[in-house]
């Protein structure tokens, strides 16, 4: 019998199948795109992949959104593996988009009884998809656990046993509503975990008022945390009606601070036995737990201090985000006859920046808040000579001089004009005119700015960044470039070649699918630079294609960020610590290499 072949589609393939009654069916070969997620509370899962028609190899998730891209074809079937959860096999039939909803193997178990032991039934708990907890600063010293909780949130009710119970494929945040007991810690309960929790007894009550009319204050977010706890996560409560919080007495002690953003806010104590501010600035506040029949009282107030933006050309108020950086003055002469070094300023496109280190403007209006003005001491005490530095996206920066400025507040109602900049792009690719993907920097030597920080560009293709009418450094993947003025002003789209080759690395000896899914090769020290995922795994063995030539770690990616975070590269002709810093003292005299 013979087969005919069908036209070929847009990818150019084409494949004949024998279907029912010897009839042939052509079936073309198409991008199956889709999203794996768990089951319970739709939040993505890292999970691999592989199609029937294929040749066997797995292709992974991206990681923070689950998405998926893999060849198949009408009539197959797609395979799905991921840690901690059932495998799961789906008919593609006709469709070109597919939701993989995968059921958790194991569940999380939060079972909360009395100070006596007696189980707790009827209390609501809701639980969230957690990521992995991560380190946040209060104050000068404690640090605290929170976590990023993803996907739809799930209520479970405590049975007689005093247990909630939720199908998890991975660790899972567990948040405790009760009037009776008042604001609780979120608890952070990993997969095939029975954690036991013990309801407090007292509370403590907390009155925020007006710090200068003293009226209760209410809508106000405020987050609670209980380092004593193990394992325990940051509570953000709204204030009620009453200006009142209600709080668990649980270990020795709660911080009660203001969330993040909140710069234009102040939290004070007002005194009291076993109240104390944090830490000069701070605005968060150490409560212990002490036998008072009044309730905690603490203070909040706004900053009044406020900076004006104006487009110089509309004279319209600017509300875009703004980075605001304190840093010396690069015009003062040192003793030695040498100039002193700016610190750099950051664009405000900068993504790979902290979001808290952006303020936003609204109506025009930069509020010099809390971050601002603790900054700002900071500063004050390593110079006296300083600048402030505005960047808003779109704009030039703006630099304000702080010679005799001994109060932040003295800058309260001044108007800063802002010239609008032009949006430039940089291209890079390789002498084949592949597009070159590694990390890129671009930085105004002239204004000590940073124009871009990006990671690695699958089309080569980097910005938009503004120019500010002058040179420009720009650094991707090691090379080192000058974009001139001339050609910035000639083109939207600077481009520059790099001649190279590309080559893979190739992992053996893996067990699963699963594990290939958590490998990550990296190239270079910095957290963020030079990452790659595998392309596909088959037999045990994995691949990371298209490599650029370096020196890479490869591993489980806690371990890769782990060996990141502790390494330091240095120039192999150098040795002692005093050689390191002169190394250092020569780098680009008379500034501050970005």
């Amino acid at each position: 019998m013979s087969v005919g072949i069908g036209a070929l589609d847009e990818r150019g393939a084409s494949e004949a199948r024998l279907g029912e009654r010897g009839a042939i069916v052509e079936t073309k070969s198409f991008d199956l795109s889709g999203v794996v997620v768990d089951s319970v509370t739709e939040a993505p899962v890292s999970a691999v992949l592989r199609c029937s028609g294929g040749d066997g190899s797995w292709i992974t998730t991206q990681s923070d959104s689950g998405r998926f891209s893999l060849p198949c074809a009408s009539g197959e079937s797609v395979q799905v593996r991921a840690a901690g959860y059932r495998a799961s096999r789906i008919e593609v039939g006709g469709r070109r988009e597919l939701t993989v909803r995968l059921a958790a193997e194991s569940s999380a178990e939060l079972c909360l009884t009395t100070v006596h032991g007696e189980p707790i039934s009827g209390v609501p708990v809701q639980w969230n998809s957690a990521s992995s907890p991560l380190r946040v600063r209060w104050g000068k010293e404690l640090t605290s656990l929170r976590c990023v909780q993803r996907g739809e949130p799930v209520r479970v009710i405590t049975d007689d046993s005093g247990v909630s119970s939720v199908t998890a494929g991975g660790g899972m945040a567990a948040t405790i509503d009760s009037e009776e007991h008042g604001c609780l810690p979120i608890l952070r309960v990993d997969a095939g975990e029975r954690r036991a929790f013990v309801l407090p007894s007292r509370t403590t009550r907390v009155l925020l008022v007006d710090l200068e009319s003293r009226a209760p204050l209410e809508g106000l977010d405020l987050v609670c945390y209980w380092p004593a706890i193990s394992r325990s996560l940051a509570r953000v409560l709204r204030v009620g009606a009453s200006g009142q919080i209600l709080i668990s007495e649980l270990g020795d002690a709660v911080i009660v601070g203001l969330p993040e953003g909140r710069d234009d806010l102040e939290l004070i104590a007002l005194g009291g036995q076993g109240v104390y501010q944090e830490a000069p600035d701070s605005s968060s506040v150490r409560i212990e737990f002490l036998d008072r029949g009044e309730p905690v009282v603490l203070g909040a107030r706004r900053f009044e201090g406020v900076i004006r933006l104006r487009d110089a050309s509309t004279h319209l108020p600017v509300t875009a985000t703004v980075r605001a950086t304190f840093r010396t003055d690069g015009d003062r002469v040192l003793p030695d006859g040498s100039r002193a070094a700016q610190s750099v300023a950051y664009s405000s496109r900068d993504s790979l920046a902290p979001a808290t280190e952006k303020l936003s403007v609204l109506g025009g209006e930069l509020v010099l808040g809390r971050k601002l003005r603790g900054e700002w001491r900071i500063a004050l005490d390593s110079s006296e000579h300083m600048e402030l530095v505005l960047v808003a996206e779109g704009y030039a920066p703006a630099v304000i001089s702080l010679a005799g400025v001994h109060e932040l507040s003295a800058l309260d109602g001044r108007t800063v004009m802002l010239e609008p900049a032009t949006p430039r792009w940089l291209k890079v690719v390789t002498t084949d005119r592949a597009p070159f993907s590694e990390p890129a920097t671009i930085f105004d030597p002239e204004c000590q700015l940073q124009l871009l920080r990006r990671s690695s560009s699958e089309s080569g293709l980097y910005g938009p960044f503004d120019w500010t009418q002058g040179d420009a450094i720009a650094r991707v993947g090691g090379y080192e470039w000058t974009l001139t003025s001339d050609e910035l002003v000639s083109t939207d789209v600077v481009e520059r070649v790099v001649p190279m080759a590309s080559g893979n690395i190739r992992v053996i000896g893996v067990p699963t699918p699963e594990c290939a899914s958590r490998l990550l090769a990296k190239r270079g020290s910095a957290l963020g630079e030079g990452e790659s995922r595998v392309t596909f795994a088959a037999d045990g063995a994995c691949i990371f294609k298209n490599l650029s030539p370096g020196r890479y770690v490869v591993g489980p990616e806690e371990w890769v960020f782990g060996a990141a975070l502790h390494s330091i590269q240095l120039p192999s002709e150098l040795g002692t610590i005093a050689e390191v810093r002169a190394h250092r003292s020569r780098c680009l005299p008379g500034r501050r290499p970005p």
